[in-house]
Protein backbone atom coordinates (compact mmCIF):
# COMPACT_ATOMS: atom_id res chain seq x y z
CA UNK A 1 0.00 0.00 0.00
CA UNK A 2 0.85 3.56 -1.02
CA UNK A 3 2.21 5.75 2.18
CA UNK A 4 -0.54 7.71 3.78
CA UNK A 5 -3.02 5.26 3.63
CA UNK A 6 -5.09 5.15 6.64
CA UNK A 7 -4.74 1.90 8.71
CA UNK A 8 -7.95 2.35 11.12
CA UNK A 9 -10.33 2.46 7.73
CA UNK A 10 -10.47 0.42 4.73
CA UNK A 11 -13.25 -0.06 2.11
CA UNK A 12 -12.87 -2.33 -0.90
CA UNK A 13 -11.59 -5.78 -1.29
CA UNK A 14 -9.89 -8.48 1.08
CA UNK A 15 -6.88 -8.95 0.20
CA UNK A 16 -6.38 -12.81 -0.99
CA UNK A 17 -5.58 -15.57 1.55
CA UNK A 18 -5.80 -12.56 4.40
CA UNK A 19 -9.40 -12.54 6.01
CA UNK A 20 -8.31 -9.92 8.61
CA UNK A 21 -7.24 -6.95 5.92
CA UNK A 22 -9.02 -5.28 3.51
CA UNK A 23 -7.42 -3.24 0.65
CA UNK A 24 -8.79 -0.38 0.37
CA UNK A 25 -9.87 0.81 -3.12
CA UNK A 26 -11.50 3.79 -5.40
CA UNK A 27 -12.30 2.15 -8.58
CA UNK A 28 -13.02 -1.33 -9.32
CA UNK A 29 -12.95 -2.59 -12.95
CA UNK A 30 -15.07 -5.66 -12.73
CA UNK A 31 -18.13 -4.02 -10.76
CA UNK A 32 -20.74 -1.85 -13.25
CA UNK A 33 -20.09 1.67 -14.29
CA UNK A 34 -21.22 4.29 -11.58
CA UNK A 35 -20.49 1.84 -8.77
CA UNK A 36 -17.06 3.70 -7.73
CA UNK A 37 -19.28 6.84 -7.28
CA UNK A 38 -21.37 5.30 -4.30
CA UNK A 39 -18.17 3.37 -3.45
CA UNK A 40 -16.97 7.13 -2.59
CA UNK A 41 -19.59 8.72 -0.98
CA UNK A 42 -20.19 5.56 1.12
CA UNK A 43 -16.70 6.21 2.50
CA UNK A 44 -16.70 9.32 2.70
CA UNK A 45 -19.98 9.38 4.74
CA UNK A 46 -18.96 6.91 6.90
CA UNK A 47 -15.60 8.89 7.96
CA UNK A 48 -17.79 11.97 8.72
CA UNK A 49 -20.44 10.13 10.31
CA UNK A 50 -17.56 8.52 12.53
CA UNK A 51 -18.80 5.10 11.56
CA UNK A 52 -16.14 2.50 12.62
CA UNK A 53 -15.39 -0.65 10.32
CA UNK A 54 -15.99 -4.03 12.23
CA UNK A 55 -12.24 -5.59 13.44
CA UNK A 56 -12.41 -8.98 12.00
CA UNK A 57 -9.72 -10.13 15.08
CA UNK A 58 -11.70 -8.33 17.79
CA UNK A 59 -15.14 -8.66 16.72
CA UNK A 60 -15.75 -5.25 17.86
CA UNK A 61 -17.22 -2.32 15.25
CA UNK A 62 -20.09 -1.40 13.40
CA UNK A 63 -19.51 -1.72 9.79
CA UNK A 64 -18.83 -4.86 7.93
CA UNK A 65 -19.92 -5.10 4.16
CA UNK A 66 -21.08 -3.18 1.67
CA UNK A 67 -22.71 -4.67 -1.66
CA UNK A 68 -24.08 -2.95 -4.17
CA UNK A 69 -26.04 -4.73 -7.53
CA UNK A 70 -27.37 -3.58 -10.45
CA UNK A 71 -30.16 -4.47 -12.89
CA UNK A 72 -28.38 -5.09 -16.10
CA UNK A 73 -31.48 -4.33 -18.15
CA UNK A 74 -33.61 -2.64 -16.00
CA UNK A 75 -31.07 -0.20 -14.11
CA UNK A 76 -32.42 -0.48 -10.80
CA UNK A 77 -29.14 -0.63 -8.47
CA UNK A 78 -28.90 -2.03 -4.89
CA UNK A 79 -27.10 -0.39 -1.92
CA UNK A 80 -26.79 -3.22 0.88
CA UNK A 81 -25.31 -2.63 4.17
CA UNK A 82 -24.27 -5.14 6.55
CA UNK A 83 -23.59 -4.08 10.04
CA UNK A 84 -23.32 -5.85 13.46
CA UNK A 85 -26.06 -3.98 15.63
CA UNK A 86 -28.76 -1.85 14.22
CA UNK A 87 -28.08 1.57 15.67
CA UNK A 88 -30.06 2.98 13.55
CA UNK A 89 -29.72 6.63 15.21
CA UNK A 90 -26.19 6.50 13.40
CA UNK A 91 -26.90 4.60 10.08
CA UNK A 92 -30.26 5.87 9.13
CA UNK A 93 -28.63 9.65 8.68
CA UNK A 94 -25.66 7.79 6.21
CA UNK A 95 -28.04 6.38 4.47
CA UNK A 96 -30.27 9.28 3.98
CA UNK A 97 -27.21 11.09 3.01
CA UNK A 98 -25.70 8.73 0.73
CA UNK A 99 -29.03 8.37 -1.50
CA UNK A 100 -29.46 12.07 -1.67
CA UNK A 101 -25.52 11.82 -2.91
CA UNK A 102 -26.53 9.45 -5.58
CA UNK A 103 -29.83 9.43 -6.47
CA UNK A 104 -29.53 7.04 -8.69
CA UNK A 105 -29.78 4.41 -6.06
CA UNK A 106 -33.29 2.63 -6.14
CA UNK A 107 -32.98 0.87 -3.33
CA UNK A 108 -30.97 0.57 0.05
CA UNK A 109 -31.16 -2.27 3.06
CA UNK A 110 -29.69 -2.43 6.24
CA UNK A 111 -28.77 -6.48 7.11
CA UNK A 112 -27.56 -7.00 10.66
CA UNK A 113 -25.37 -9.87 11.69
CA UNK A 114 -23.97 -10.22 14.79
CA UNK A 115 -22.39 -12.99 14.65
CA UNK A 116 -18.29 -13.91 14.24
CA UNK A 117 -18.82 -15.55 10.55
CA UNK A 118 -17.25 -12.87 8.26
CA UNK A 119 -20.95 -13.49 5.74
CA UNK A 120 -21.92 -10.71 3.29
CA UNK A 121 -25.49 -11.34 4.67
CA UNK A 122 -28.04 -10.15 7.59
CA UNK A 123 -30.09 -12.42 10.02
CA UNK A 124 -32.57 -9.66 9.92
CA UNK A 125 -33.11 -6.76 7.85
CA UNK A 126 -34.68 -2.86 7.44
CA UNK A 127 -35.66 -1.16 4.19
CA UNK A 128 -34.26 2.32 4.39
CA UNK A 129 -34.85 3.41 1.23
CA UNK A 130 -37.14 2.33 -1.63
CA UNK A 131 -38.71 -1.13 -2.27
CA UNK A 132 -36.06 -3.63 -0.90
CA UNK A 133 -35.63 -5.21 -4.03
CA UNK A 134 -34.67 -4.48 -7.47
CA UNK A 135 -35.54 -6.10 -10.55
CA UNK A 136 -34.09 -8.19 -13.67
CA UNK A 137 -35.36 -8.43 -16.56
CA UNK A 138 -34.67 -12.08 -17.78
CA UNK A 139 -34.75 -14.35 -20.77
CA UNK A 140 -33.67 -17.64 -21.54
CA UNK A 141 -34.98 -18.92 -18.36
CA UNK A 142 -34.01 -22.62 -17.18
CA UNK A 143 -35.50 -23.85 -13.55
CA UNK A 144 -38.07 -26.68 -12.56
CA UNK A 145 -40.90 -26.55 -10.13
CA UNK A 146 -41.81 -29.30 -8.20
CA UNK A 147 -45.50 -29.46 -6.75
CA UNK A 148 -47.57 -31.25 -4.37
CA UNK A 149 -51.21 -31.01 -4.25
CA UNK A 150 -52.03 -30.47 -0.30
CA UNK A 151 -55.93 -30.38 0.24
CA UNK A 152 -57.00 -27.30 -1.61
CA UNK A 153 -53.29 -25.87 -2.37
CA UNK A 154 -50.90 -26.92 -4.73
CA UNK A 155 -47.22 -26.33 -2.47
CA UNK A 156 -44.69 -25.32 -5.20
CA UNK A 157 -41.03 -25.68 -4.78
CA UNK A 158 -38.09 -24.61 -7.17
CA UNK A 159 -35.56 -27.16 -7.16
CA UNK A 160 -31.88 -25.42 -6.05
CA UNK A 161 -30.73 -27.54 -9.45
CA UNK A 162 -32.96 -27.21 -12.19
CA UNK A 163 -31.18 -30.49 -14.16
CA UNK A 164 -31.07 -32.46 -11.08
CA UNK A 165 -33.94 -35.33 -10.52
CA UNK A 166 -35.23 -34.21 -7.26
CA UNK A 167 -35.06 -31.72 -4.41
CA UNK A 168 -31.53 -32.37 -2.83
CA UNK A 169 -31.48 -33.96 0.49
CA UNK A 170 -32.13 -30.86 2.63
CA UNK A 171 -34.58 -28.80 0.50
CA UNK A 172 -36.28 -32.35 0.46
CA UNK A 173 -36.51 -32.55 4.13
CA UNK A 174 -37.53 -28.77 4.62
CA UNK A 175 -40.13 -29.48 1.77
CA UNK A 176 -41.86 -32.50 3.77
CA UNK A 177 -41.86 -30.31 6.67
CA UNK A 178 -43.60 -27.75 5.04
CA UNK A 179 -45.94 -30.18 3.51
CA UNK A 180 -46.90 -31.40 7.24
CA UNK A 181 -48.39 -27.63 7.83
CA UNK A 182 -51.02 -28.47 5.39
CA UNK A 183 -51.95 -31.85 6.34
CA UNK A 184 -50.05 -33.70 3.67
CA UNK A 185 -46.94 -35.75 3.22
CA UNK A 186 -44.84 -35.85 0.26
CA UNK A 187 -45.90 -38.32 -2.58
CA UNK A 188 -44.96 -38.38 -6.59
CA UNK A 189 -44.86 -34.35 -7.49
CA UNK A 190 -45.92 -32.96 -10.64
CA UNK A 191 -42.69 -31.27 -12.09
CA UNK A 192 -43.06 -28.17 -14.53
CA UNK A 193 -39.87 -27.85 -16.28
CA UNK A 194 -38.42 -24.81 -17.93
CA UNK A 195 -37.49 -24.40 -20.89
CA UNK A 196 -39.87 -27.28 -22.21
CA UNK A 197 -38.02 -27.89 -25.21
CA UNK A 198 -34.60 -26.95 -26.36
CA UNK A 199 -35.56 -23.85 -27.26
CA UNK A 200 -35.01 -21.03 -24.76
CA UNK A 201 -38.08 -19.59 -23.28
CA UNK A 202 -38.33 -15.56 -22.39
CA UNK A 203 -40.16 -14.58 -18.78
CA UNK A 204 -43.47 -14.02 -20.99
CA UNK A 205 -43.53 -17.53 -22.92
CA UNK A 206 -42.73 -18.87 -19.48
CA UNK A 207 -45.69 -17.59 -17.37
CA UNK A 208 -47.78 -18.45 -20.29
CA UNK A 209 -46.77 -22.19 -20.10
CA UNK A 210 -46.99 -22.18 -16.02
CA UNK A 211 -50.38 -20.59 -16.25
CA UNK A 212 -51.46 -23.29 -18.61
CA UNK A 213 -49.65 -26.13 -16.50
CA UNK A 214 -51.30 -25.17 -13.51
CA UNK A 215 -54.80 -24.62 -14.75
CA UNK A 216 -54.69 -28.09 -16.24
CA UNK A 217 -53.51 -29.45 -13.06
CA UNK A 218 -56.58 -27.80 -11.16
CA UNK A 219 -59.05 -29.57 -13.55
CA UNK A 220 -57.60 -33.30 -13.48
CA UNK A 221 -56.78 -33.50 -10.14
CA UNK A 222 -58.01 -30.34 -7.84
CA UNK A 223 -56.56 -27.80 -6.00
CA UNK A 224 -58.16 -24.21 -6.23
CA UNK A 225 -54.67 -22.18 -5.13
CA UNK A 226 -50.73 -22.23 -5.51
CA UNK A 227 -48.13 -21.53 -3.11
CA UNK A 228 -44.95 -20.72 -4.42
CA UNK A 229 -41.14 -21.62 -2.47
CA UNK A 230 -38.99 -19.37 -5.50
CA UNK A 231 -36.61 -17.27 -5.48
CA UNK A 232 -37.34 -13.25 -5.92
CA UNK A 233 -35.96 -13.21 -10.11
CA UNK A 234 -37.96 -16.20 -10.49
CA UNK A 235 -41.01 -14.55 -8.83
CA UNK A 236 -41.13 -11.83 -10.14
CA UNK A 237 -40.20 -12.93 -14.34
CA UNK A 238 -43.05 -15.90 -13.97
CA UNK A 239 -45.56 -14.42 -11.58
CA UNK A 240 -45.54 -11.13 -12.16
CA UNK A 241 -45.66 -9.80 -8.77
CA UNK A 242 -43.50 -8.90 -5.46
CA UNK A 243 -43.22 -11.87 -3.41
CA UNK A 244 -45.31 -12.25 0.06
CA UNK A 245 -47.90 -10.14 -1.90
CA UNK A 246 -51.37 -12.54 -3.65
CA UNK A 247 -51.07 -12.52 -7.20
CA UNK A 248 -53.24 -14.38 -9.60
CA UNK A 249 -51.74 -17.10 -11.93
CA UNK A 250 -54.22 -16.90 -14.75
CA UNK A 251 -57.70 -17.63 -12.13
CA UNK A 252 -56.12 -19.20 -9.48
CA UNK A 253 -55.15 -17.37 -6.09
CA UNK A 254 -50.95 -17.40 -5.79
CA UNK A 255 -48.75 -16.55 -3.15
CA UNK A 256 -44.64 -16.86 -3.54
CA UNK A 257 -42.69 -17.22 -0.69
CA UNK A 258 -39.17 -17.43 0.23
CA UNK A 259 -37.19 -20.46 -1.60
CA UNK A 260 -36.53 -23.79 0.67
CA UNK A 261 -32.93 -22.72 -0.35
CA UNK A 262 -33.29 -19.33 1.29
CA UNK A 263 -35.18 -20.70 4.27
CA UNK A 264 -31.85 -23.07 4.85
CA UNK A 265 -29.33 -20.19 4.28
CA UNK A 266 -31.26 -17.80 6.13
CA UNK A 267 -33.59 -19.29 8.53
CA UNK A 268 -34.57 -17.17 11.14
CA UNK A 269 -35.55 -14.15 8.44
CA UNK A 270 -37.02 -16.15 5.60
CA UNK A 271 -39.17 -18.70 7.76
CA UNK A 272 -40.38 -15.71 9.65
CA UNK A 273 -40.84 -13.68 6.72
CA UNK A 274 -42.46 -16.38 4.65
CA UNK A 275 -44.90 -17.52 7.43
CA UNK A 276 -46.44 -13.99 7.95
CA UNK A 277 -47.20 -13.86 4.39
CA UNK A 278 -48.78 -17.35 4.37
CA UNK A 279 -51.25 -15.91 7.59
CA UNK A 280 -51.87 -12.61 6.07
CA UNK A 281 -52.76 -14.13 2.76
CA UNK A 282 -54.47 -16.65 4.15
CA UNK A 283 -52.18 -19.74 2.71
CA UNK A 284 -51.20 -20.82 6.37
CA UNK A 285 -52.75 -24.47 5.64
CA UNK A 286 -54.30 -26.51 8.27
CA UNK A 287 -52.29 -25.42 10.70
CA UNK A 288 -52.39 -21.87 10.35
Amino acid sequence: EPEGVRSDFALGLHVPGVYSKVLDIQSCAIHFEGADEILTAARELALEHGLEPWDTRRHVGLLRHLVLRKGVNTGEILVYLVTSVEDAERVDPWAAELVRRCPQITTLVQGIHNRAAAVAIGEEERILHGPGVIHEILAGLTFTLEAHLAGDTWVVFQQEDPQAPELGRYTGALAASLLTVFGAAPERPRRFYCPLTKQPMSAGEAAQALTAFFAGLSRQHGGRRALFCVDHSLATAVLGGERFQAVKLGEMPALAVDSLQEMLDRPALAKKRSWQAMVAHGFAGSRG
